[in-house]
Formats: structure tokens, C-alpha cells, sequence
């Protein structure tokens, strides 16, 4: 009896893979065609989000050199007036034979070169002005101009005046030198100097 019975069901189930068989297909292109659709406004939205994400990062990016380069431009002409106020306080203090404002404002390693290589050493040159073999009856300055490099400055000048050497007679004294300063606790102190020596007839500009 078992074995009646069980032959129906395999003609039905038979009949069932027939019926699958002859069922129409449905292709997997046409089966979900929404889904399709989200998925492509999803990577189409985020495509979208990547761009202007990477657009806003490329303007900040050339936005912030410009703030800084914008600051570093004021520092460094805040620093170079600075420089010049220093430098115009030194020639002053020169003419005047002021050692204490000169010592304040030289470094103690400061050296002087002529265009001949004679050197001096801040020792010397205030040792001359202490004795009187080195002084001004006048001075100026004019044509300055400082470049700034981070803890350094560079000032170019000229000065014009009289000087007095070793007793002789006054003789004009006009000049064009530049003159090397470092920041040290805060404050620019000299530390180098080169000169040469102008025709007097060139007078202040």
C-alpha cells in the first residue's frame, strides 16, 4: 500500500517542475527595477557629497596661506620698524658719545669691518670713544632700509657728518653701511657691521 501511494506524489511533484518549467522567466535586469533606481540615486548622492566635500577642503587650503602669509607680512614690517627705530636711536647715540645707550644696543660679540678688512671689536671701538680718538661733531642718517629674516634683520644706510679721529683736524665723514641685528630676550641688538666709504660731495639724500 505504501508503495501505491507514494507513486501520485512523485507524478505531482513531477507535474509541479513541468508547471516551473513552462512558467515565464523573469530576468534579473526587470525583476527589482526600484531598487536599481535607489541604488543609483544613493551613489549618485554620495558621488555629490565627495565633490563638495573636496571643493571646500581645496578653498581652505588656499584660503589659510594667504591669512598667514597676510600675518607674516605685518610681523616682518612691524620687526623692520622697529629695526630702524633701533638703528636711528644707535646713530644718535654715537654722535652724542653716549656709551651706555651704544652698549645697550650692540652685542657684546659685535664686529666692524672697513672695505679695507680692518676689523673692530665692540671693546675697541668703545675703548677709541672713550679716549676721544674716535668721535662725531655731527651726524645723520638717511636712505634706510631694513630686510627681516625671521630672528635677523639686515638695515642698509648712509650717514653724513664730521668726524674727528686721533686728534686730527674734522674731516667729512659720509658713509654707506649695512648693519647686521639679531633678536636676542626680545630685544634687536647689533652684531655686525660693514662700511664704505662715499665721495663727500654725495652729500644726504
Amino acid at each position: 500500500m505504501n508503495g501505491a501511494y507514494e507513486r501520485p506524489i512523485v507524478k505531482v511533484a513531477e507535474s509541479e517542475r513541468g508547471l516551473e518549467a513552462r512558467a515565464p522567466q523573469i530576468p534579473r535586469s526587470r525583476r527589482c527595477p526600484v531598487r536599481r533606481f535607489m541604488c543609483a540615486v544613493v551613489m549618485v548622492s554620495l558621488a555629490s557629497l565627495d565633490a563638495v566635500a573636496a571643493t571646500a577642503q581645496s578653498a581652505t587650503s588656499v584660503a589659510r596661506p594667504s591669512a598667514v602669509s597676510s600675518t607674516s607680512a605685518a610681523g616682518r614690517s612691524a620687526d623692520a620698524a622697529e629695526v630702524e627705530r633701533v638703528e636711528r636711536e644707535l646713530v644718535a647715540a654715537i654722535a652724542k658719545t653716549d656709551l651706555a645707550t651704544y652698549d645697550r644696543i650692540v652685542a657684546d660679540d659685535y664686529v666692524a669691518y672697513t672695505v679695507t678688512g680692518q676689523e673692530s671689536t665692540k671693546p675697541e671701538i668703545m675703548a677709541s670713544y672713550r679716549t676721544g680718538t674716535r668721535r662725531y661733531m655731527s651726524l645723520s642718517i638717511s636712505d634706510v632700509k631694513v630686510r627681516v629674516f625671521g630672528e635677523t634683520a639686515i638695515l642698509s644706510a648712509r650717514t653724513s657728518g664730521t668726524r674727528v679721529e686721533e686728534g686730527s683736524t674734522p674731516v667729512p665723514n659720509t658713509v654707506r653701511y649695512f648693519r647686521v641685528f639679531t633678536r636676542r630676550d626680545g630685544a634687536w641688538r647689533a652684531v655686525m657691521q660693514m662700511v664704505t666709504p662715499l665721495p663727500a660731495s654725495s652729500g644726504t639724500r
